[in-house]
């Protein structure tokens, strides 16, 4: 008894000890979780000094490029003006000249004051002497004229002449205007042709200029045609390859239109590359002929010309440029408050959309034709661009509709459900509906060749075997197994009998499958014989037209 009760009093001491253990286990724990809500909460409140931190650097970093940019800007400023500000007086000079004589409000001799101080401020300048060869041009002083025109030459010969080309254009003096035209074409490469040369090539066909009555400029844009052809053996192949490539986009399958002959028809990729060139040629010639007769407007052609004048005078010189284009880059970083990346996207976009693409003349030619034609400018240049392809646009047509004719079949076959015939007019139709009737046939005969005659014989010699045991059986020993196998047998019997019930059904089942099949196919053959006959007929019917020249 007493051993019994000081081991009930040490078990109850373990168990008051691993309750205070389980208590303080809880405390601590509740502990560990407030430290660790409390870690968890500095941890993140790091994390946010750390991402302000960043921040604010990159604030600071922001505001020192702003700072540095509007510093270093009014630095450019100041240079530009000191250097080159005299260079916005010739020019803003030179558009007050040109809007004075449209309009005949300011005296000659104004003019004359005005343009010889600019000169003597600016004798570098291209535009400076170009501007004094006006005023004694206004003032038919034509000694100080040619002086002029001979000093703004030897500064910058391509641009003086764009510049006195499109002033005389303004003054209808069509002669003086063509010789200076031919000086800047004989400055133009034919490898590297600009858009902005190419459409002075435009104005000048279309009359913008005049009449050229010598042919100065049209004997330029030959030379440099003939440039590009002379570089290369195979010039006139290739030239014909691309039109017709260019023409195969018009080309859209046949399959929608011949539907039986893309399911049944093994040539049909040689018939649809054929015709559907063929097929091509209405909207092709259709595309043309409307290109070729819209209506150009001349007087947006002119007023373009006008504005390139307006460009050309405004433009900045050429010494004056990387200043400029600083002065582009440090305006960006002001517009962004100091965020380079976004400055260096701005004025990078910027000058790409500047940026002219130049390649051959022959190539932005084709670019030009294959372009978009929503607008009248756009309508004038591609027939400006015809005109002298034209040869190669009517030989790269002509190979487009001929390139696909050797493959084009004289007979076809054609295949259903594993038979195939040929044809070559469709004249022998009914041979292959007679045929193909044969090879179904054949395959009905093998079908119905399986289906077995006398499926319940088996069942009856069965049931007449175990009848006649069943019937010793009731009779000698076991009576009631007997009557058994009797009741089985007759089963048997009558399963024999149904089996030869379904022969019949079999068969018609079959037949019945074949005689589908045989209507179907037939039906397939008669549609791919006539639109193969409808196709011949097409391709006959459009040798036989005739067609002019796609363009002249």
């Amino acid at each position: 008894m007493g051993d019994v009760m000081v081991s009930s009093y040490d078990l109850s001491h373990i168990v008051r000890t691993l309750d205070a253990v389980a208590r303080e286990t809880d405390s601590i724990s509740g502990r560990v979780y407030d430290v660790e809500s409390k870690v968890n909460t500095s941890l993140a409140m790091l994390e946010q000094l750390r991402h302000d931190l960043i921040e604010m650097a990159e604030d600071q970093k922001r505001d020192n490029e702003h700072q540095r940019a509007l510093t270093r800007l009014t630095n450019v400023r100041q240079m530009l003006e000191q250097e080159y500000g005299s260079y916005n007086e010739v020019r803003r000079a030179m558009l007050g000249v040109l809007q004075a004589t449209d309009a005949q409000l300011v005296r000659q001799e104004t003019i004359s004051k005005v343009t010889e101080e600019l000169m003597l401020k600016n004798s570098e300048y291209w535009l400076a002497p170009c501007l004094i060869a006006v005023s004694a041009w206004i003032g038919n002083d034509k000694a100080l004229a040619d002086r002029a025109i001979r000093i703004a030459m030897e500064r910058d010969k391509e641009k003086t002449a764009l510049c006195m080309a499109l002033i005389c254009r303004r003054n209808q003096r069509e002669d003086t205007c063509f010789e200076w035209l031919s000086i800047y074409f004989a400055n133009q490469s034919a490898d590297d042709f600009s858009d902005s040369t190419f459409s002075f090539v435009d104005a000048y066909v279309n009359g913008v200029f005049g009449i050229d009555r010598n042919n100065r400029c049209t004997d330029y844009i030959n030379k440099w045609i003939h440039e590009i052809q002379d570089q290369s053996d195979d010039f006139e192949t290739r030239q014909t390859q691309h039109w017709a490539d260019h023409f195969a986009s018009y080309a859209v399958s046949t399959a929608g239109k011949y539907p039986a002959l893309k399911e049944s028809v093994a040539e049909f990729p040689l018939i649809d590359g054929y015709v559907s060139r063929l097929l091509a040629a209405d909207p092709i010639e259709e595309s043309f002929l409307k290109l070729m007769g819209a209506e150009i407007d001349k007087k947006s052609l002119i007023q373009d010309i006008d504005n390139r004048l307006v460009a050309l005078v405004s433009r900045y010189a050429a010494e004056e440029l990387p200043l400029r284009e600083e002065e582009e880059y440090l305006l960006a970083i002001d517009e962004f408050r100091g965020d380079l990346d976004k400055a260096n996207a701005k004025v990078n976009a910027a000058r790409e959309a500047r940026k002219e693409k130049k390649m051959d003349l022959v190539k932005k030619m084709a670019e030009i034709i294959s372009g978009d034609d929503s607008n009248s400018k756009s309508i004038s240049e591609r027939r400006t661009a015809i005109s002298f392809l034209h040869d190669y646009i009517n030989s790269g047509y002509e190979h487009f509709l001929v390139e696909k004719k050797d493959q084009f079949p004289r007979a076809v076959k054609i295949q259903v459900d594993g038979w195939t015939g040929t044809t070559t007019d469709s004249s022998n139709a009914n041979l292959l509906y007679a045929d193909y009737q044969q090879y179904i046939n054949n395959q009905r005969a093998q079908r119905l060749a399986t289906v077995p005659t006398n499926p319940g014989l088996s069942m009856f010699i069965g049931g007449g075997i175990v009848a006649v045991l069943a019937i010793i059986l009731a009779c000698f020993t076991h009576f009631f197994v007997g009557i058994i196998g009797v009741v089985a047998a007759v089963g048997m019997i009558l399963s024999g009998v149904q089996r030869n019930k379904q022969v019949p059904a079999m068969k018609n089942a079959i037949n019945k499958e074949y005689d589908e099949k045989i209507q179907a196919g037939l039906q397939k053959i008669y549609n791919a014989a006539d639109q193969w006959r409808s196709v011949q007929t097409y391709v006959a019917e459009f040798g036989q037209k005739q067609r002019n020249k796609l363009v002249s």
